[in-house]
């Protein structure tokens, strides 16, 4: 079926998985996964899918003993519940203003492994991921979120870690624009309102230390390359953005995060959603 569409499902009551599977020629390229929901009988539901806009989601740094240690994330949803594993990137560290590692990976249907760099320097710590959508014999040119980069710096002494290792400082940022279409589009002309979270997870959520949001700067762009700053309120329900829109084409969101310990996440999302 050919999206976007929506579709009715009657289900008897208790608990089920929504899911999708993406399948491309030649083969599958990621999933959309919403877990254990709860039906009650009587009542309906509304879900709404691949909603704009997609960008790297996982775990940030580990520090170790003796290294910092990187899981190459996969695009995911603003809510994390859909992954697209076809992607290639080129992720950096560096320390000090001085590179230590840089690797190019290609990979489509499996996450890649690790970014794992030897390091016992005390010191500020930059990693970059520059991360596109991949897939062998396919074009995303009229896809959205088709590239997305990002940054942390962060202040480290990996050798003072012990023998299992502890997160770094810094937020994965995520983009969630508000009001768009089923074509995850905006008026030309309109306001959309962008809610842009920050994240810190770990499978061990023992070695989470304290780090909090102090700063937040955004950014907008109608072609991916000239930026405006628009003003960022912390409200309850998070930091929030409003953007004017352009008359036509694609809108390009950025986001600059401050941590209490004086690091800073940055994130861009080229073509985050549309303008018709």
């Amino acid at each position: 079926m050919a999206a976007p569409y929506r579709v009715t499902e009657l289900v008897s009551p208790g608990y089920w998985t929504v899911s999708t599977s993406d399948q491309a020629n030649p083969g599958f390229v990621g999933f959309y996964s919403l877990s254990n929901r709860h039906f009650i009988a009587g009542h309906s539901y509304s879900f709404t899918l691949y909603a704009a806009a997609w960008a790297p989601h996982g775990q940030v740094a580990d520090l170790r003993p003796d290294a910092i240690d990187f899981g190459i994330p996969m695009f995911a949803d603003p809510a994390g519940n859909g992954f697209e594993a076809s992607d290639k990137e080129t992720v950096a560290l560096s320390v000090d203003g001085h590179l230590l590692a840089k690797r190019h990976e290609t990979d489509y249907g499996n996450q890649a492994p690790d970014f794992y760099v030897p390091s016992r320097k005390t010191g500020w710590y930059t990693l970059t991921d520059d991360e596109s959508r991949y897939y062998p014999g396919l074009s995303f040119n009229s896809i959205l979120s088709p590239r997305v980069t990002f940054a942390w710096h962060f202040h480290a002494v990996p050798s003072t870690v012990g023998t299992n290792f502890r997160l770094s400082d810094g937020f994965w940022p995520s983009f969630q624009p508000e009001g768009l279409s089923l074509t995850n589009s905006a008026a030309p002309g309109s306001k959309t309102t962008v809610l842009m979270r920050f994240a810190r997870q770990s499978f061990d959520t023992s070695n989470i230390p304290r780090d909090s949001v102090t700063k937040v700067q955004a950014w907008f762009s109608a072609d991916g390359t000239h930026w405006k700053s628009v003003a960022v309120h912390h409200t309850s329900a998070g930091w929030i953005a409003t953007v004017p829109n352009p008359a036509k084409g694609d809108v390009s969101l950025r986001v600059q995060a401050t941590g209490s310990h004086g690091d800073t996440s940055s994130a861009t999302v080229y073509k985050a959603y549309a303008i018709s």
